[in-house]
């Protein structure tokens, strides 16, 4: 009788648990990716593609890693590709430890998701490919999250205008070493 009870309370947690995991994923680990990048990739494979980046700022106050691909220009809107490294990327060498943790863009500047959603994208267009989003923020600047398994994507909408103004791809469990783990687990299976 004991066995049975344990049997039905351990059968009814994995219950659970599986449906708990499965709701939380809306959008497909594919639909994340600015690019071609995604996050969790090398940084070496992003160099393969687009070359040294053109900045590297690793003296910043959250002691991260940036790069750059894109000058800046102070006169106009930053054209410029963001890319927020893992922080076990040493110095200002990219070895195979070197993850890409999020990549952002604040202008249509040719990087796009899967689902070619760019930024001057309309509201519209995202909610027609993504539907409705885990959250969404109207508070300040108005921006809609969606999450997959292992990422997080977020757009930025101007209020006015309804269109994108920014595209965030990113790592996205709160434990961001606990989801490049379980990434690089599901990679290698």
């Amino acid at each position: 009788m004991l066995k049975k009870f344990l049997a039905a309370i351990f059968l009814s947690f994995f219950c659970f648990t599986i449906n708990f995991s499965n709701a939380e994923a809306r959008i497909a680990n594919s639909q994340v990716a600015l690019g071609g990048i995604v996050p969790g990739c090398k940084m070496s494979s992003v160099i393969s593609i687009y070359g040294q980046p053109d900045e590297i700022d690793i003296s910043n106050k959250y002691d991260l890693k940036l790069c750059y691909y894109g000058k800046k220009n102070e006169n106009a809107d930053d054209k410029r590709v963001t890319i927020e490294l893992s922080p076990n990327s040493v110095g200002l060498n990219f070895t195979d430890k070197a993850l890409v943790q999020r990549v952002k863009v604040v202008s249509n500047n040719g990087f796009k998701t899967p689902d070619n959603i760019h930024v001057g994208s309309s509201l519209d267009e995202v909610l027609s490919i993504y539907g409705k989003p885990d959250y969404e923020n109207r508070y300040g600047t108005f921006t809609l999250d969606y999450y997959s398994e292992f990422f997080g994507l977020k757009f930025w909408i101007g209020e006015k205008t309804r269109k994108v103004t920014g595209i965030e791809i990113q790592l996205a469990n709160k434990d961001t070493y606990y989801s490049a783990w379980l990434l690089k687990e599901s990679l290698t299976k």
